[in-house]
């Protein structure tokens, strides 16, 4: 008996020994795993080396691992089973797996959530859901057949689940992380190439290497093998092609106009039509008359439109790209920007030509100002008659480069024209008779002849011959002073100015100020009390003036203003009102006419006032701003 006794002690010994060294390689093995597992891998290789740590580990006989392929799982490791390939559809009840169980899936509730078929195929002592993030991302199958799962069979099983879904989650997580990190780089690149391509096209004021350089830029930043780029044109009421690249045909030219089948302010598309959506596309080609005919030989994949204001300004069409890959999103919000800062770009630059031209205009006006005011010297200093058209004539002739004309002083007794000065016209022509076609110049109006034929079929042909074929049209303005009635004093003629169209306002507007000029010199016997009269101010254009000052500064500062209509009698007469009394309350008073005046007040009773001064004989009418008016505009519809 001592003997069995020692050989038992023995025994159980040895087995004791060979249980701590199980327990000691298995979480040996363990801390491998978790070592393992904590490192960046892709999927594939965490997929296969689950399978490999499970296997080991846990030594099972039979283990299947089954991983989630879009609405199904798929096998895709096995040992022990008699299955190579074999497919469990997804259904809903699995989403309960990662809601109701925490652990292994155990015997007495597997039959919940898989079929029969699937338990005679994969027998199974407990189930091991791979968890990644808040999915099921696949499960394995891991059974035992001469040989049950002890305790620390369990704990090892539920440690590599925890291990596999960190793991797993892990991996979600920095692929996230790494696409956010992608979008954020696109992103700072975009930013760079936005600010970097603004910098260059706002600094450009050329129209055309704006055009050049915004769609080297589209296509540059897309890699858009076909880039075109359309703004809308409001002369022509159309989509007009501003630029176009071809990477594949560099000297390709398109002249094209979209002219739209709606107005520009009920245009409505979407920021970006993609070409190979059936929908899409018919919504885009429906914009435009014929688009479809005309935008043929135009690659388009994709169209970026410019909005501003909800209306469509232009738009960036993109071909397939050069590499053949398709584009990201980062690149339409890439190029809604760059068109966005090319439409501001582009109005800079037209409006910066458009105030060279008006820089330009002006300059020609001042010069022009400055060589009227230099005749007006000249002709201020006339001794007489004969001074005064030599002087006029020869300024119009230097400065303003008449190369053809006359100024005549009108025959009383004749009903014509004497001329008394010319230039390149024939000495013998002294006199042109007023016939029915210059008679308007009576009645101070000019005359224009826009052809050579207009002006041969006005006058005879033997006054023609005098012009010495030297006319291109005819402009004649009357030189005249109006007391009571018309008076016509003479006429300046011209038949030509060198560089410049005998049309022009601006030639007509000189001409006109000259005749107003020297009218008053010609007629010198004019009494002072005419004179004195024709110089009275304006009060109807200062009254006008006044108000629409007025009315800003009402409604900038809050002030009451008013306007008062004084009405002095019923019948006209030609007595004039004596505002005298009425200035001294009232410091704007304008008799527009003797029986009508205007007083601008910000006093809160200025009618009491006024007829405590002009009696109550008068018609008095207030209108206050805010209430009867609202605006200058408001105002004088009044009297409209």
């Amino acid at each position: 008996m001592a003997y069995e006794q020692m050989l038992y002690n023995i025994l159980e010994h040895h087995r004791k020994n060979e249980d701590i060294s199980k327990k000691v390689y298995r979480y040996t093995g363990l801390i491998h795993a978790i070592e393992f597992f904590s490192q960046k891998f892709n999927l594939d290789h965490i997929e296969k080396y689950i399978f490999e740590f499970t296997n080991e580990l846990l030594l099972p006989n039979q283990i299947a691992v089954f991983i989630r392929k879009n609405h199904e799982y798929k096998l895709m490791q096995v040992n022990g089973y008699d299955k190579e390939q074999y497919t469990i559809k997804y259904n809903e009840s699995f989403d309960e797996i990662i809601k109701y169980n925490s652990g292994l899936l155990r015997q007495n509730n597997l039959k919940t959530y898989f079929s029969k078929d699937i338990f005679s195929d994969f027998e199974c002592n407990f189930i091991m859901p791979l968890i990644m993030d808040c999915e099921l991302y696949g499960f394995i199958f891991v059974n035992r057949n001469n040989e049950e799962f002890l305790e620390d069979d369990e704990i090892i099983a539920n440690a590599l689940m925890n291990l596999f879904s960190t793991s797993l989650s892990n991996y979600k997580y920095f692929k996230e992380l790494e696409n956010v990190s992608k979008q954020l780089n696109e992103k700072l690149f975009s930013l760079f190439a936005i600010n970097h391509s603004s910098k260059a096209l706002l600094s450009s004021l050329d129209l055309g290497a704006l055009y050049r350089l915004s769609i080297s830029a589209f296509a540059e930043l897309t890699q858009s093998s076909f880039t075109t780029f359309f703004l809308y044109d409001s002369i022509s009421n159309s989509y007009k092609l501003m630029s176009l690249k071809d990477v594949y045909n560099s000297s390709s030219v398109m002249f094209i106009n979209l002219y739209p089948t709606k107005s520009i302010k009920d245009t409505k598309i979407r920021i970006l039509t993609d070409m190979s959506n059936e929908s899409q596309r018919n919504q885009f080609y429906d914009l435009f008359e014929d688009s479809r005919e005309i935008l043929k030989d135009v690659k388009i994949s994709y169209v970026v439109s410019l909005l501003k204001k909800n209306r469509l300004v232009g738009f960036v069409t993109l071909g397939p790209k050069v590499n053949g890959n398709q584009y990201e999103n980062s690149v339409f919000e890439l190029i809604e920007s760059l068109a966005s800062s090319t439409y501001i770009a582009i109005n800079n630059a037209k409006n910066f030509q458009k105030t060279n031209m008006q820089k330009e205009i002006i300059n020609n006006k001042l010069t022009r100002l400055v060589k009227l005011n230099e005749l007006m010297k000249n002709i201020n200093i006339a001794g007489n008659m004969e001074q005064l058209i030599d002087l006029t004539l020869s300024t119009l002739s230097v400065f303003f480069g008449v190369t053809s004309g006359f100024i005549g002083l009108y025959d009383n007794d004749k009903d014509g024209i004497n001329i008394t000065r010319s230039i390149n016209i024939d000495g013998n022509l002294t006199h042109i008779p007023l016939q029915d076609e210059l008679l308007p110049l009576k009645l101070g109006e000019k005359i224009i002849l826009n052809s050579e034929a207009d002006v041969e079929n006005t006058f005879a042909p033997e006054i023609v011959e005098c012009f010495n074929d030297t006319y291109s049209g005819a402009l004649f303005v009357p030189i005249f002073v109006d007391e009571n009635e018309l008076k016509l004093l003479g006429v300046i003629g011209i038949l030509a100015i060198k560089d410049k169209i005998l049309g022009d306002e601006e030639n007509i507007i000189t001409l006109e100020s000259i005749a107003n000029h020297i009218a008053p010199i010609m007629y010198q016997f004019i009494s002072l009390s005419k004179i004195i009269d024709q110089y009275r101010p304006d009060y109807q254009a200062v009254f006008l003036n006044d108000l629409k000052q007025d009315v800003i500064e009402a409604e900038e500062f809050y002030l009451e203003l008013k306007i008062i209509h004084i009405e002095v009698g019923v019948n006209f007469t030609f007595t004039r009102i004596n505002t005298d009394k009425l200035r001294k309350q009232f410091e704007k008073v304008y008799p527009v006419d003797n029986m009508n005046i205007f007083v601008i007040s910000f006093d809160k009773e200025p009618v009491n006032d006024i007829i405590s001064i002009l009696g109550e004989n008068i018609s008095c009418k207030q209108y206050d701003y805010g209430k009867d008016f609202n605006s200058f505009e408001e105002f004088v519809s009044i009297y409209s």
